[in-house]
C-alpha cells in the first residue's frame, strides 16, 4: 500500500485504463495499464479442480476459468482431483501460470479478512498506536478469521471499519453459498477492476482526477463505502488525454528508457535479464573525485529505488555503484537504498554489499514490468565483426584451389577492412597465392563468398 500523499489520474478508452500515481509535486511514482479485453484476474475467487501434482515441488496446478490453469504452490493435504476454492494472487506472465493459494484474503480500504485463519492484525506500515484501540472493539464481528488493519484504517472511524467488516463477511458467506452448487471450474468472485483496486490499496490520497465519464460515475459510488474519498474525486471534462495534465505522458515513456540520468551528473543503467536485473551508476566525470563520486552514488540510490518501483522490477536485483574505497561510506549506501525503499508496499530484502562492492537485494515479484507489458523483443542480431569475417575470408583465400582470379564478394564494411586495417595482411595472402585478390561490394549479400571466377 502506498502510504505517502498522491494524486491519481485515471484515464478510459475503449481498449484500455490508465491509472498514474504521482506525488504532490506531479513525479510519477507508479503506472499501471488493463487491457478491457484481458483483465486481471488477481484477487479473483474461483472454485477450481486440482488436476495436477508436482511429487518434487509439492506444488500443483488448478483448473481454472476459460481453460486456463494457475499453480498452487503448496498442495500438502490435498489430493488430484479435489475441488477447491482458491484465490488468484499473481496473474499469469511470460507464458507462466497464475499463482493461486488456497487462503483467501478478501480486502477492503479499511480492513482485510482473512475468514480461514484467525487473529487481529495491523498491516505493515501502520503505526500501532494509532489502531490500539480498534482492534479490541472489532473483535465481537467475526468470530473466526484473521482481520488485518489497512492504512486509512487507521484513521477511518471505527463505524467505517465495522461496516467494511461487515460486508466482508456477507461476501464471503455469498462465495462459500455460490461454491456449494458451482461445477468446477467457475468463478465465485470477480476481480476488482484495475481503478477500484488502485484507490482500494492507495492509503493517503489527495485527489482523484478521472478522464472518462463513466469511469467517474462508477469510482464515485465508491465513496458510499469509502467515505474519507468524499470530495475527492474529479471528472475532467475538457481533457482528452488526463495524462497531457503535467507531464505524466512522458514520464512514464521515459520509464522505458534503458538509461536515467541523475540530477548534478551521472547516470544509472537499467538492464532486465532473465536471472536477475541489473543496474550500473556510471559517471567519466566524476572519476578520480572522491567527493563528487559519493555525491553521484548517493543520489543515485534514491532515484533506484524510485525506477525500480516505478518500473515494478522485482527478483534478484544487483547493483553495481561507482567504486568507493571508504567502508563508511559504502555501508552509507546501503542504508539509504534501505531508507528509500521503507514505503515500498511489496516485500524487499537488501542483502548489503558483496566484497566486489556489488549491492545485492531482492524483492516480491507480483505483475509484469513496464518493459515486458510495454516494448516488443526484437530478435538478437548477432554476427561476427567486419573485422573477424574479413580476416576469415582471406584465410579460406589460402585453401582454395582452382582456375580464374580469386574474387571477394563482402558487405562494404568487411571490404573497408581489407583494403585497411587488414591491408597489410590483403599483401601478404596475395604474395602467397601470386595472385591480386578482386574485392567486390554488394551490401546486399547476407553471408561473404570468396570463388575463383574466370
Amino acid at each position: 500500500m502506498v502510504n505517502t500523499p498522491v494524486e491519481i489520474l485515471i484515464e478510459g478508452s475503449p481498449a484500455e485504463v490508465r491509472v498514474a500515481i504521482l506525488d504532490l509535486t506531479g513525479k510519477l511514482l507508479r503506472f499501471f495499464r488493463s487491457l478491457n479485453c484481458r483483465p486481471s484476474k488477481t484477487d479473483g475467487v474461483y472454485r477450481g479442480r486440482l488436476s495436477a501434482v508436482d511429487k518434487v515441488s509439492g506444488g500443483g496446478f488448478v483448473d481454472l476459468d476459460e481453460g486456463k490453469t494457475a499453480y498452487l504452490p503448496q498442495t500438502r493435504g490435498f489430493t488430484e482431483g479435489q475441488d477447491l476454492i482458491v484465490q488468484v494472487v499473481r496473474d499469469e506472465h511470460k507464458g507462466k501460470s497464475a499463482v493461486v493459494t488456497t487462503i483467501p484474503t478478501l480486502r477492503g480500504r479499511y480492513v482485510s479478512l482473512q475468514p480461514q485463519r484467525d487473529g487481529i492484525h495491523i498491516e505493515r506500515g501502520v503505526p500501532k498506536s494509532k489502531v490500539g484501540k480498534k482492534l479490541t472493539d472489532i473483535q465481537d464481528l467475526f468470530k473466526k478469521g484473521r482481520i488485518t488493519i489497512r492504512g486509512p484504517g487507521a484513521v477511518a472511524s471505527l463505524v467505517e471499519i465495522r461496516d467494511e467488516l461487515k460486508f466482508l463477511a456477507r461476501k464471503w458467506e455469498e462465495i462459500r453459498d455460490i461454491a456449494v452448487s458451482a461445477k468446477p471450474p467457475a468463478m465465485l468472485m470477480t476481480a476488482p477492476e484495475i481503478s477500484k483496486r488502485i484507490l482500494r490499496d492507495t492509503s493517503v490520497i489527495e485527489q482523484v482526477l478521472i478522464g472518462d465519464r463513466n469511469l467517474f460515475y462508477k469510482i464515485n459510488k465508491l465513496t458510499k463505502y469509502w467515505p474519507d474519498l468524499e470530495g475527492r474525486i474529479t471528472f475532467l471534462r475538457d481533457q482528452t488525454n488526463i495524462f497531457e495534465v503535467g507531464d505524466t505522458e512522458s514520464q512514464w515513456l521515459a520509464a522505458l528508457d534503458r538509461e536515467v540520468p541523475l540530477e548534478g551528473g551521472g547516470r544509472i543503467t537499467i538492464d532486465e535479464t532473465e536471472a536477475l536485473i541489473a543496474i550500473d551508476v556510471d559517471s567519466a566525470r566524476a572519476q578520480g573525485k572522491s567527493d563528487a563520486i559519493r555525491r553521484i552514488n548517493l543520489a543515485a540510490m534514491s532515484e533506484i529505488a524510485h525506477q525500480i518501483c516505478l518500473r515494478n522490477l522485482a527478483g534478484l536485483i544487483i547493483i553495481d555503484p561507482i567504486s568507493m574505497s571508504n567502508r563508511k561510506h559504502r555501508k552509507e549506501l546501503v542504508d539509504i537504498l534501505r531508507r528509500a525503499m521503507k514505503g515500498d508496499n511489496r516485500v524487499t530484502d537488501i542483502l548489503g554489499m558483496t566484497p566486489g562492492g556489488l549491492i545485492e537485494m531482492t524483492r516480491q515479484r507480483v505483475g509484469a514490468t513496464l518493459n515486458e507489458e510495454f516494448l516488443a523483443k526484437k530478435p538478437t542480431d548477432i554476427h561476427l565483426t567486419a573485422t573477424c569475417e574479413a580476416a576469415d575470408l582471406l584465410r579460406r583465400a589460402l585453401t582454395l584451389q582452382g582456375l580464374g582470379r580469386l574474387t571477394v564478394v563482402a558487405h562494404s564494411d568487411i571490404i573497408s577492412e581489407l583494403r585497411g586495417m587488414l591491408s597489410g595482411a590483403l599483401a601478404e595472402t596475395e604474395r602467397r597465392i601470386g595472385q591480386s585478390l578482386v574485392l567486390r561490394v554488394d551490401n546486399e549479400v547476407s553471408v561473404s563468398n570468396i570463388y575463383f571466377e574466370r
